[in-house]
C-alpha cells in the first residue's frame, strides 16, 4: 500500500509539473485528450454502425514532410484531403464528445456550421471507406500510396497537429504488401494483367507474352 501511494503522488506529479506545463496548462492537455477520446469513438463506430473499415476526415493533411519523417507537410504545397461531393464513399459522421466537446471544436480539420459552441456532438465530414473490396486508382503521384499510409496507419491514435489525427481505421486491420525486390517467376498474374501485346526480340522475333506463366 506505501508503495503504492508513492507510485500515486509520483504520477500526480509528473503529470502536473511535466504534461500540463508542456502543453500550455490544463486547457492543451484536456485537448489533447480529447483528440485521443474522439479518434477512439468513431472507431467503434467504423464497424459498430457504419459498417466501414476507415475514414479521412476533410481537411486532414495526408502527406510526411519527407519520406523518414511523420512530420505532416506545410500547406501550401500539401493539398488537404477532400472526399469528392458526389462519391457514395463521402459521408458525414457525428461523434458525442460530451464534456470534452468544448476541447475539441477548435482543432477540427475542417470547421463545420453544424458543430455548435455548445455540443456536445461533433459533425465530420470526409471519406468513408466500406467494407468490402474497394479500388484505388489514378495517375502517378496523385496520392494513392499516401492514402493507403493513412489508412494503415488509422488503426493509431495520432496527436494534435500530426495532420492525420481525424483519420482512423478499424483496431483489427493489418497491412499486406509484397516484399519489395521479391523475383517473379512463371506466377500467374493473368487475374490482374492479361492480354499484353507481343514483344519484338531482334534475336528471336515476335515473344508472346504469356501472363499465366508470367516471369
Amino acid at each position: 500500500p506505501e508503495m503504492d501511494s508513492c507510485v500515486k503522488l509520483l504520477l500526480e506529479q509528473l503529470v502536473s509539473t511535466q504534461l500540463i506545463s508542456s502543453q500550455g496548462g490544463s486547457s492543451g492537455l484536456l485537448k489533447h485528450v480529447a483528440c485521443a477520446v474522439l479518434q477512439e469513438r468513431l472507431r467503434s463506430q467504423l464497424s459498430q454502425t457504419l459498417n466501414s473499415v476507415a475514414f479521412v476526415a476533410d481537411g486532414s493533411i495526408l502527406p510526411r514532410k519527407s519520406g523518414n519523417s511523420s512530420l505532416p507537410m506545410e500547406s501550401p504545397p500539401a493539398v488537404p484531403s477532400c472526399a469528392p461531393k458526389d462519391s457514395d464513399m463521402t459521408a458525414t459522421v457525428q461523434i458525442d464528445m460530451g464534456l470534452l466537446h468544448s476541447h475539441v471544436i477548435d482543432n477540427l480539420p475542417n470547421s463545420n456550421d453544424d458543430n455548435s459552441k455548445d455540443g456536445p456532438i461533433v459533425s465530420m465530414p470526409g471519406l468513408l471507406v466500406p467494407a468490402g473490396v474497394t479500388l484505388i486508382c489514378g495517375g502517378g503521384y496523385h496520392g494513392k500510396s499516401t492514402l493507403l499510409r493513412t489508412i494503415a496507419a488509422g488503426v493509431y491514435n495520432k496527436i494534435p497537429g500530426d495532420g492525420r489525427e481525424y483519420c482512423v481505421t478499424v483496431s483489427n486491420a493489418i497491412s499486406v504488401r509484397a516484399e519489395d525486390g521479391r523475383y517473379v517467376n512463371k506466377c500467374n498474374v493473368s487475374g490482374f494483367i492479361a492480354n499484353l501485346p507481343d514483344l519484338t526480340n531482334p534475336k528471336s522475333g515476335k515473344v508472346v507474352v504469356d501472363t499465366t506463366q508470367f516471369s
